[in-house]
């Protein structure tokens, strides 16, 4: 689940380097292997994840001197104490959620090699941490001695987790293919000065590439300003993106503080058809290049708005106002 969900490390870290989970919830695993030639393996499907406990909001999680401590006090502490890792981690379970429902829709299928091995991957990440903040303790002990939890359970959150990651990385991945898009680069600058530079080094015959690598601001430019396919829709970059002829440059646009140039490299043609129809694409596509933040942002908004999401509960449970 990316994070989407999770995902690229779906257990908390030893307590001594723990992190805040993402707001993306599930960034996926980036797991690309492919299926091995000539076996015809059952496929893992979403209903494979496992169905979540309900708690009652009035049970009681202490007794001190005979009178109960309730679970919407416990939340009502979190929320003071840590509101932004409350409300992350609950996005996270958001994520998480739409994800399921999404995959569920398109029928999502994952080769159960490649479940098995995020899985053994995630496993092998926490170990390597616990090999070098605590050598010599391996992770069943350390979950079950530093952490509380049965090792068991933990091991099928583990495998639960990375199962999410893998239908995220797809359910978002096919969204995108099946979306009118358009394949772009783009150069970001800070300043009006840089942005006449850009201009000029464009008007000059240098190739965009080139400009990005030497002058843009933004993490693309080591691509040359390659960033991930942009939906049709109606953030700043999408507009400028379907309002410049491909092939062209648009730009330089001014927002939040940047002037942006936009390079249309093509508008792929949206795949259509079931999961049977689109999986060889979309499974090629994640071996070129796992699904990125950009991909997850676009696609979850739209995902809240087909499925609905209301997280009021959490907030009344805690006794505070939705707002």
């Amino acid at each position: 689940m990316p994070n989407p969900p999770a995902p690229t490390q779906p257990a908390p870290l030893p307590a001594s380097t723990a992190k805040p989970a993402p707001a993306e919830g599930p960034r996926p695993p980036a797991v690309q292997a492919p299926a091995a030639a000539g076996k015809s393996a059952p496929s893992v499907t979403p209903s494979a994840a496992p169905a979540p406990s309900k708690t009652p909001a009035s049970k009681p999680i202490a007794r001190v001197a005979g009178r109960d401590i309730d679970v919407s006090e416990l939340l009502d502490l979190w929320l003071h104490q840590d509101s932004l890792q409350v409300l992350e981690s609950l996005d996270h379970l958001v994520l998480g959620r739409l994800v399921l429902a999404e995959a569920g829709r398109l029928a999502v299928q994952v080769d159960p090699e490649k479940s098995e091995k995020a899985y053994q991957d995630a496993v092998a990440a926490i170990e390597k941490t616990l090999s070098t903040k605590r050598p010599g303790v391996t992770l069943d002990r350390y979950v079950d001695e530093a952490l509380g939890l049965d090792p068991v359970r933990y091991r099928e959150y583990l495998r639960d987790e990375s199962l999410r990651g893998l239908l995220a990385e797809r359910a978002v991945r096919t969204w995108v293919l099946e979306s009118e898009r358009a394949e772009v680069r783009v150069i970001v600058v800070k300043t009006e000065e840089d942005s006449r530079k850009v201009a000029d080094a464009l008007a000059a015959g240098e190739a965009f590439a080139d400009v990005a690598k030497r002058l843009s601001a933004d993490g693309s430019a080591k691509d040359g300003g390659r960033v991930p396919p942009v939906v049709k829709g109606d953030t700043p970059i999408s507009r400028l993106a379907f309002l410049t002829d491909v092939g062209k440059v648009g730009g330089p646009q001014y927002e939040k503080s940047s002037w942006l140039f936009v390079k249309v490299d093509a508008r792929p043609e949206p795949l259509h058809g079931d999961w049977k129809d689109v999986a060889a694409a979309v499974e090629s596509s994640l071996t070129e290049r796992p699904v990125a933040d950009l991909e997850v942002s676009q696609w979850k908004p739209v995902m809240v708005a087909r499925y609905g999401v209301d997280v009021s509960p959490l907030l009344e449970m805690a006794g505070q106002r939705a707002r």
